[in-house]
């Protein structure tokens, strides 16, 4: 998955950001208690209703107290997905 752009929406715990697909879906990445989720939805769905896209990754990665993960972690994870 290539992305088009994205915003941090939390820069303490957990680590998250919002953004942009290059076929504009868009995704939602969290990171907290070591677990990182990654989720995308559908053209033109909206941020809202993210607990309904679909998962395309979830998977502990870390011990439990790990909340903080960079951007450049995450997308090397995203471009092989």
């Amino acid at each position: 998955m290539k992305v088009k752009s994205f915003t941090q929406t939390c820069l303490a715990c957990p680590s998250q950001w919002e953004g942009i697909l290059e076929d504009d879906r868009p995704f939602y990445v969290r990171f907290r208690w070591g677990q990182l989720v990654i989720r995308v939805g559908s053209l033109g769905d909206s941020f809202d209703n993210c607990p309904f896209w679909t998962g395309i990754y979830n998977e502990k990665i870390s011990d439990d107290l790990d909340s903080l993960i960079s951007w450049e972690e995450v997308n090397t994870i995203m471009e092989v997905l």
